[in-house]
């Protein structure tokens, strides 16, 4: 049997965003219910993974609005602290989109 070929706009699924800035990958593992809210066009806010660079340790929000063209925008703040830096900003396609188990 063969797999059928991954749809990124098919809402029924998990995914795996990955984008990058400094140099290094960022990923955002998608439930199927969040990631059909976000193809619907509906803005979310989601929490991402913590990185480390040198000895400081940050966090991660990823900001959704508009579907797979609206606008992604990854921001980055050390944690604990109040102040964030935007790491990637642009339309949610240029993302690399996954499914969540490859």
């Amino acid at each position: 049997m063969t797999a059928e070929p991954f749809d990124p706009a098919r809402a029924d699924q998990d995914v795996t965003l990955t984008v990058t800035w400094g140099g290094l990958p960022h990923r955002l593992e998608i439930e199927a219910p969040d990631w059909a809210l976000i193809l619907s066009g509906a803005g979310l806010e989601l929490e991402g993974e913590d990185f480390g660079a040198g000895r400081d340790s940050f966090e991660t929000e990823w900001d959704f609005a508009g579907g797979l063209d609206g606008p992604l925008q990854v921001r980055f703040s050390r944690i604990d602290a109040d102040e964030w830096h935007t790491g990637f900003s642009g339309i949610l396609s240029d993302a690399a989109i996954a499914p969540a188990d490859a």
